[in-house]
């Protein structure tokens, strides 16, 4: 399955669709944003109330994540009562990763696109951007690289990273769509604090793994995707800052 991503003859499979979509998601982003700025200092014109669209498209990512989350840790259960769990860390550089792993990182890829949809649609039926705009964007802009080079580079530290990420999301996506029904959720504040604890957790294994563990480190040539999760280090880092200034602006508001 590698070999076909790998050669684009799977569907969005070839770096081009990458790079086309995630600056045209920019571009259109940033226009709507400008757009519906104007529209919401008007709050009259502005939807409101229950949207039931919004509810479908969470629900559909909440139990995704979860399809995709049980998968991972079946396929991940499996190869390691074989191989060991080395691999999680450092994924060898002359392997075949199995097929399973390469199918649960292609669909998490391909769950990256559809996730977009938060942004047209937070526009679409509420007539005004996603919460913390920007950071927004910038998340799922890079994201698309992120899950691209989890599947092309068979990335070190990817099942990880796509573990922590699915079961977050679970809850993230089920809050979101019991907001989209105006639901009062008692463990709303976990949603973040969540986030923080999966990019804090990624961020020290993956430095851990690149520049210190010297078997593993970013210059031995024996870990896959080393390059990649040098960079998604970096990625992590930042988001876990712009996190931490969400949490920490949250309790302002409170105060």
């Amino acid at each position: 399955m590698l070999d076909l991503f790998v050669s684009g003859r799977l569907p969005l499979s070839r770096f081009e669709w990458v790079l086309v979509t995630s600056w045209t998601y920019l571009f259109l982003a940033i226009m709507a944003q400008r757009q519906f700025v104007v529209r919401a200092k008007d709050a009259k014109s502005l939807p409101s109330g229950k949207s039931w669209t919004l509810f479908v498209h969470n629900l559909l990512l909440s139990l995704a994540s979860l399809v995709m989350f049980l998968g991972l840790v079946r396929t991940s259960c499996r190869r390691s009562n074989i191989e060991g769990m080395d691999w999680l860390v450092c994924e060898p550089l002359n392997s075949n990763s199995s097929d399973s792993i390469i199918f649960w990182s292609y669909l998490y890829y391909l769950s990256k696109y559809y996730e977009l949809g938060d942004t047209i649609l937070a526009f679409v039926c509420r007539g005004k951007g996603p919460r913390h705009f920007y950071m927004h964007v910038y998340h799922h802009f890079y994201v698309l690289y992120m899950s691209y080079f989890y599947v092309a580079s068979r990335q070190s530290l990817a099942t990880v990273g796509m573990l922590f990420n699915t079961f977050v999301h679970i809850f993230m996506y089920y809050y979101y769509a019991r907001a989209a029904l105006q639901l009062e959720t008692s463990w709303k504040n976990w949603v973040t604090r969540l986030q923080i604890i999966q990019f804090l957790f990624s961020f020290l294994l993956a430095s851990i793994a690149v520049f210190i563990r010297p078997s593993w480190s970013l210059f031995s040539n024996e870990c896959a995707g080393a390059y990649p999760l040098a960079a998604n280090c970096l990625f992590n880092f930042t988001l876990l800052l712009l996190f931490f200034n969400v949490l920490k602006s949250s309790k302002k508001m409170k105060k």
